[in-house]
């Protein structure tokens, strides 16, 4: 566990809140490593990796020998980096200088003492080298390279309505560029730029934040984020009632046309390509801000009013501006939506300011100049199952525990995850100052979870199903629970910085109300699956320990979640959790699936930026035929049958009332001339997000898959279900409705400039 020893290193005395009183120093006990370094006791094995990049070069590097050949080849182009002029070849060089470098930090910044510190080392290493955890990826690249490192991986910046200034439109692009470089995302709100037309000191009159848009884009196209292949992640962000805003919804249309019609005039559709390059608007998600008024503007049909400075400009119909934002997602998947209202409604921090503003996922939503260190779990890891030596160690013995989630495992995890990101926030650096200060005074982090959507499936239960979502939400509260309590406990070490300003401790006392209301309604509902087992569809054996399971792990969480409510001291975090996409660490951890997405098919073909592609075999479905208790020869016989068609629609022997513990974002099989049928409906995808969603500090990066064929109308449905679930963003992607899509398994008709222009 992480918690505060009893040896003391300042006055002992109960400290009253919002009083700096240093009462002692972390204790972490060496849980998964018995402290003893666990690169000394894995076997390590020599592989030869065609690096992802342009180069595709091929090296010989030691890696563990049973990490998936996929996972080798990620980690290898990606986390193997130049130290002192020499390049890691060997996996234990990469996980040796993180966690070496960090306990070293943590003992060094009065975290914990020598003891604690060796200790956290172990473990840390252990998760890192045993797949259960993993940090964003520029502190796999930056950590221990050089001294003053760039560690998060999301940033908000400002932007002011000026060319000049600290917070100018000179200024941001700076600042992106240092961003990108060293392998960072961000996100701005645009609204503050006049719009086109409007007259500037200067003379003449403004070009309108599109413009503006179009060059910042161009300038991240130009960079390769953090020395890799991959382009730079933006996000731009322009409000409901700014003047501009049909010119911006319409913006990303107007180029995917233009790709399509070079496509169709034979072209390539690369996304790495010519094409794509030479096309504005690529490297940036765009996101409207919207208000719960313009929502029910639009339920009213009503009138709206744009307005800039405070001044109206004119009006128009909300409805039309609505349908004009559903058929653009339906076209090219931009914009997507952010909830305004609902995200300033879980704010702890006020006294930073509204929150506008978001990642280039838009996971991490908060105050403007501020940054976001992530990490994520590996769910599957936590399972009694697993192969790592403490899963071994622990529950081999009891083998009717197989496959469900070691409650001690994740809270212990989850506790060297909080107390690494807090000391990563105060060695990290920083474009700005604006964010220097901010990110040390309301230090922010974001830990999460990879591989929710195999987790649920080992355990025999749909991703839409009650059931499913039920542990879902009881895993997200419980982990949320946890990452806010330790944070209290570094509180109590180090000194609560910004809930110490009244109207921020009101606010944080509010937000952790709201989670514990949340978890006692998950409670009931989780209750309430459990006492469904014998109506369908049902829950019996195996599938009903596992429900049970979910409740006993929601009562729990709500017991902690009402423990830090009511503490004297508050967390020393403005926030704790967010579910992020954990595209590349998932990979490098072995993930089926990424944060909180169900898997896309299972045999996927991902394109890779650089060039090639991964096929990527799900490996979770013959340990959900063994928890729904198929024999070896018949999974073995399912088994074949996927690998030679790339479906399970028709395998021999499975019984038909299994296939939706199989069912994927998209249909399977679709790159072969017999694709499957079954996917999971768009409203599965939104269900499971608000099962979650009252349990994060921040919101949720999640694609909502739909078909190609899904209408106008549905998108429509969709947007405005989303904000009535409570979600705080929201992003639709119709399948084919690009050009080019970095994950398929689909071969979708194509539609091109003779589809209605919207």
């Amino acid at each position: 566990e992480i918690s505060i020893s009893r040896r003391t290193v300042g006055p002992a005395s109960k400290p009253r809140y919002g009083a700096r009183s240093i009462m002692g120093q972390m204790s972490v006990q060496p849980l998964f490593s018995s402290g003893v370094d666990p690169l000394k006791t894995i076997a390590w094995t020599q592989r030869e990796v065609t690096l992802q990049g342009a180069e595709r070069k091929v090296v010989v590097i030691t890696a563990p020998e049973s990490w998936s050949m996929t996972a080798v080849s990620v980690f290898a182009s990606h986390y193997l980096r130049v130290v002192d002029g020499v390049r890691e070849t060997h996996f234990g060089a990469a996980v040796n200088r993180l966690a070496e470098t960090i306990s070293g930090w943590a003992l060094a910044d009065g975290y914990v003492d020598a003891e604690a510190a060796q200790n956290l080392r172990h473990e840390l290493a252990y998760m890192l080298i045993h797949q259960m955890w993993s940090p964003n990826s520029p502190v796999w690249y930056n950590v221990g390279t050089v001294k003053r490192p760039q560690i998060s991986a999301c940033y908000i910046q400002h932007l002011a309505d000026a060319m000049d200034g600290d917070d100018g439109i000179i200024a941001l692009q700076s600042a992106e560029t240092r961003l990108f470089r060293r392998g960072s995302g961000t996100g701005t709100n645009h609204s503050n730029l006049r719009p086109e037309g409007y007259p500037i000191s200067v003379g003449g009159t403004a070009s309108g934040p599109v413009s503006f848009m179009r060059g910042f884009d161009a300038t991240a196209g130009a960079i390769k984020s953090g020395g890799s292949t991959r382009r730079a992640a933006k996000m731009v962000i322009l409000n409901d009632d700014h003047p501009d805003i049909e010119k911006y919804v319409d913006s990303k249309v107007d180029v995917e046309h233009m790709a399509w019609d070079l496509v169709d005039a034979g072209h390539s559709s690369d996304y790495n390509g010519k094409t794509y390059a030479n096309l504005a608007l690529q490297n940036a998600n765009h996101s409207v801000g919207v208000s719960d008024a313009f929502m029910e503007a639009v339920a009213a049909d009503a009138l709206w009013t744009l307005t800039y400075g405070g001044i109206p400009a004119r009006t128009i119909r909300a409805r039309e501006l609505w349908e004009r934002i559903v058929r653009a997602a339906h076209f090219c998947g931009d914009p997507g939506l952010q909830f305004r209202d609902t995200i300033n409604h879980w704010h702890t921090s006020p006294s930073g300011g509204a929150i506008v503003g978001s990642n280039p996922c838009a996971e991490f939503v908060y105050i403007d100049d501020s940054a976001c260190n992530l990490a994520a779990h590996n769910l599957r890891q936590y399972q009694r199952h697993a192969a790592h030596p403490y899963a071994r160690r622990m529950h081999d013995a009891n083998p009717s525990l197989v496959n469900t989630l070691d409650v001690d495992a994740l809270r212990h995890g989850v506790g060297v995850s909080i107390l690494v990101q807090d000391v990563l926030v105060s060695r990290a650096s920083y474009p700005t100052p604006a964010i220097e200060i901010n990110s040390l005074k309301y230090r922010p982090l974001g830990m999460g979870y990879a591989n929710l959507g195999a987790l649920l499936m080992s355990v025999g239960l749909g991703y839409d199903t009650d059931a499913g979502r039920a542990l879902a939400g009881a895993i997200t509260s419980f982990i949320g629970a946890e990452a806010y309590r330790v944070s209290k406990q570094i509180a109590r070490v180090k000194g609560v910085n910004f809930a110490q300003n009244c109207a921020d401790g009101a606010a944080m006392r509010r937000v952790l109300s709201q989670h514990a209301q949340a978890a006692q309604r998950l409670v009931e509902q989780a209750n309430h699956v459990v006492s469904q087992r014998d109506a369908p569809p049902a829950l019996s054996g195996y599938t009903g320990y596992v429900a049970a399971q979910a409740a006993a792990m929601a009562i729990e969480a709500h017991s902690v979640w009402v423990g830090v409510m009511n503490a004297d001291t508050l967390p020393r975090n403005g926030q704790v959790t967010l579910l992020a996409p954990t595209g590349t660490t998932g990979l490098a951890m072995g993930c089926d699936t990424t944060g909180i997405e169900p898997d896309y098919a299972l045999v996927k073909h991902k394109n890779l930026a650089g060039g090639g592609y991964l096929k990527i075999v799900n490996q979770t479905v013959k340990a959900a035929l063994m928890t729904l208790g198929y024999t070896s020869a018949q999974i073995s016989a399912i088994s074949d049958y996927i690998e030679k068609t790339e479906k399970i629609e028709g395998a021999p022997e499975l019984d038909a009332k299994h296939l939706p513990v199989f069912d994927c974002a998209g249909r399977c099989a679709e790159l072969t001339d017999a694709p499957g049928e079954r996917y999971l409906v768009p409203h599965a995808h939104l269900r499971m997000m608000a099962a979650v969603q009252p349990f994060l500090s921040g919101a949720i990066s999640k694609t909502v898959n739909t078909p190609y064929e899904t209408s106008i109308e549905e998108i429509g449905q969709l947007y405005s279900e989303a904000w009535k679930l409570g979600l705080k963003c929201v992003a639709i992607y119709r399948d084919g409705s690009k050009a080019n899509q970095p994950l398929c398994g689909a071969r979708p008709p194509r539609f091109n400039h003779k589809h209605p222009h919207v």
